[in-house]
């Protein structure tokens, strides 16, 4: 403040009439004092009257030189206005008059401290406005010039001349570039279609954080340490975005999905481990590195690393008191209970009781208790937690908490669904029909939420419940192709829905028992037959017969034991005549009925036929019958050959061949184990369409995709008390 008196002196004796000088500079250190202190409001005053004085010299008759330094003055002064009232029209104007001052101080060959701060000071102006945004897309529209701001201003050759004089502003502009690309990676990363763009951001962030580690300033420094780690944790969770199936599309890695996300979180736990024990003094920041580390370990119990996940829940258990932290952690440990039920057969309760700790304070919790009972078929209390998760959540705008109330709105649906079917209850299912609409509106607020898979599910359940109204509680086989020629189908033009509507009834079958069990199969058996002597094409013929084939075994399980003979005998007659894709599958269902059935010296060769040719299930199912035998080490090898067939941790197989394989005593001999022969999963399997362990596998596997995509981030250090915003004495 002193050079504002030496510089613009003899304007004193100009406008001495006009502008009382030594009244401004007082105003303004006196502003400056007070905002110092952090006496915000009564800091404004002072600036005021200050802002206001320059205005007025500035109307005067000035030379270049003093135009230059009353313009970067005013400039500064009205920043700290904007600051104090968050005005975004004055961060707007500020921005331009410190681009005008770096402007005439550099047409006057002046490249000082007021050059170089203009310069840093209209990059600040930028993140400011970013700040203020109150839309993620209005973010995404800041964040931009605010990069391409620091970017100029560390890249000024005029700054880095006077390197030594200003490494202070220099290493901040790195940390705040490397945040503002971090931060406009996070949001692009919420747009399939912007993936790669984000993951370029996040790794042009790891670059800028690397320059601002080295500053000699140890919060910096220390910080940057952290936000590179953050950044490789976030690239994990992009990667996690991207399903199994559209991997390949996106080229985001030559690696698969999960490994190279267990690649990034690994690096991220050995920056952290270096970040941690160099932070000496400052504990807030190491206390940021060791639960970020929590979360890494957490995170790589997603993708099936089961050790990884226990040393993080022993951590987390030490830390939920912790006065800071202890909120965060309890919900962390919630998530950690949530993993090892979606992955490892852990308890059900255990989840529910951890977010009931948090559901009070953290509306998600209420989304994954329901997101429990809807896997375990209690429909009523998964409705109720998702109904309540939905208004609470309501007024979250941000893209993650709409991806999960999108979500959970098609979870009560479904829950509606399914009541309404299994009590016949007209009033759910038109509850349900409703929600189903809302969601297939292209222009309503949950579509674009939604992964397509989900929307053909929704297309399908409006059919349904017309054809479910339509059946009533008629259990005539007659009714059904009442109801389908009520709904206006016929063959062969609307096959796919008929094997839609049999599909269904197969899935039914799960949810019901008893006799409407067996009323469900029979509608099923009933739909492809129609297809079947339809005039259809050959892969349709084959697709219907393949589930009819698997209908029959199934209710070969509900028969009395000669009957089931005699239907599993029908089932292979069939399944015999089904074809590529379906032939491999179709001989795995056929084993199915001959196990259940106890004819095992008809089930064993087919298993060691499709076990030879790669089939997994059938691998698995084999060591089972070697462990019930015990040949321990046929079990093991086959054992062994599926979990490195498999590599997918997460994978319910896998999980259970590995678990088989640690009750043997001989489990050592599975490393010596090749992997199976390559074999494609035909597109419909026994187990995806009837077995109700595996449709339970099912809605696991979606939970465990939505909590790598949508559970929430890690915690970034405070910017604003990281880098103190105060103005120059």
């Amino acid at each position: 403040m002193k050079k504002v008196i030496i510089m613009l002196g003899l304007l004193g004796l100009i406008f001495a009439q006009e502008v009382d000088l030594a009244s401004i500079t007082a105003k303004l250190d006196k502003g400056t004092k007070l905002y110092q202190e952090n006496k915000l409001e009564d800091a404004l005053v002072p600036f005021q009257e200050a802002a206001n004085g320059f205005e007025q010299m500035l109307q005067g008759v000035l030379s270049p030189e003093d135009e230059a330094y009353a313009t970067y003055f005013l400039s500064t002064t009205k920043y700290y206005i904007a600051r104090i009232q968050k005005d975004v029209s004055g961060f707007e104007a500020t921005s331009k008059l410190f681009n005008e001052s770096a402007a005439a101080f550099k047409s006057l060959d002046i490249v000082g401290e007021e050059y170089v701060r203009s310069k840093y000071m209209k990059a600040l102006c930028s993140f400011r406005l970013y700040q203020l945004a109150n839309t993620e897309r209005a973010q995404i529209k800041n964040l931009d010039p605010a990069i391409g701001d620091f970017d100029n201003f560390i890249n000024d050759e005029d700054v880095m001349k006077h390197a030594d004089d200003f490494q202070d502003l220099i290493d901040n502009a790195q940390y705040f570039l490397g945040y503002c690309r971090y931060r406009l990676a996070y949001l692009k990363s919420f747009d399939m279609g912007q993936l790669s763009n984000a993951k370029q951001n996040f790794e042009k962030a790891i670059t800028s954080f690397q320059s601002a580690k080295k500053s000699p300033d140890e919060k910096i420094s220390l910080a940057a340490s952290l936000m590179e780690t953050n950044c490789h944790y976030m690239i994990a969770r992009l990667f996690f975005r991207v399903s199994d199936d559209d991997w390949s599309k996106y080229k985001l890695s030559s690696k698969g999905r999960l490994s190279a996300s267990e690649d990034e979180i690994n690096n991220s736990i050995s920056l952290l481990d270096k970040m941690i024990s160099a932070a000496g003094t400052q504990k807030e920041l190491q206390m940021f590195g060791k639960v970020g580390k929590v979360i890494d370990n957490v995170t790589l119990g997603s993708v099936g690393v089961k050790e990884k996940l226990n040393d993080a829940m022993n951590t987390m258990t030490s830390l939920k008191d912790n006065k800071i932290w202890g909120k965060d952690i309890l919900s962390r440990l919630a998530y950690g209970s949530l993993l090892n039920y979606l992955i490892y057969s852990g308890p059900p309760k255990a989840a529910i009781t951890g977010f009931n700790r948090i559901s009070g304070s953290e509306p998600e919790g209420l989304y994954w208790i329901g997101m429990v009972h809807f896997i375990q078929g209690t429909y009523d209390q998964a409705n109720a937690k998702l109904t309540a998760f939905s208004g609470q959540i309501g007024s979250n705008r941000s893209t993650r908490a709409r991806e999960l109330v999108a979500d959970a709105k098609y979870r009560q649906a479904e829950c509606l669904f399914w009541m309404g079917v299994k009590q016949e209850n007209i009033a759910f299912l038109s509850q349900a029909d409703a929600i189903y609409k809302a969601l297939e509106n292209p222009k309503g607020e949950y579509y674009d939420f939604l992964t397509k898979d989900i929307r053909d599910v929704v297309t399908i359940r409006r059919f349904l419940i017309g054809i479910e109204n339509s059946l009533g509680k008629q259990q005539d086989i007659g009714t059904f192709d009442a109801a389908m020629s009520l709904a206006g189908l016929q063959l062969p033009k609307d096959a796919d829905k008929y094997l839609s509507a049999g599909k269904y009834f197969l899935q039914k079958a799960i949810e019901v028992a008893a006799d409407k069990r067996k009323v469900s199969l029979k509608f099923a058996i009933h739909a492809f037959d129609k297809v079947i002597n339809a005039n259809v094409s050959s892969g349709i013929k084959n697709k219907s017969r393949f589930m009819k084939g698997v209908a029959l075994v199934k209710r070969a399980t509900i028969e009395e034991d000669n009957v089931a003979k005699s239907t599993v005998d029908e089932a292979k007659n069939v399944l015999d005549a089904c074809t590529s894709p379906y032939n491999n599958e179709a001989k795995y269902v056929i084993r199915i009925g001959y196990f259940n059935n106890n004819d095992y010296g008809k089930a064993l060769p087919i298993l060691q036929q499709l076990k030879a040719k790669g089939h997994i299930r059938a691998a698995f199912t084999y060591a089972l019958v070697q462990i019930e035998k015990n040949n321990c080490s046929s079990a093991a090898k086959a054992l062994g050959s599926v979990k490195i067939t498999i590599k997918d941790r997460t994978d319910p197989i896998y999980q259970k061949a590995d678990l088989e394989l640690s009750k043997l005593s001989c489990r050592g001999e599975a490393k010596g184990a090749s992997s199976l022969a390559h074999l494609s999963e035909a597109p419909m399997t026994y187990e995806n369409l009837v077995d109700e362990e595996a449709e339970r596998a099912r809605k696991k596997s979606e939970a465990l995709f939505i909590w790598q995509r949508s559970s929430k981030f890690i915690e970034t250090p405070d910017i604003d008390e990281l880098v103190p915003d105060r103005p120059p004495e």
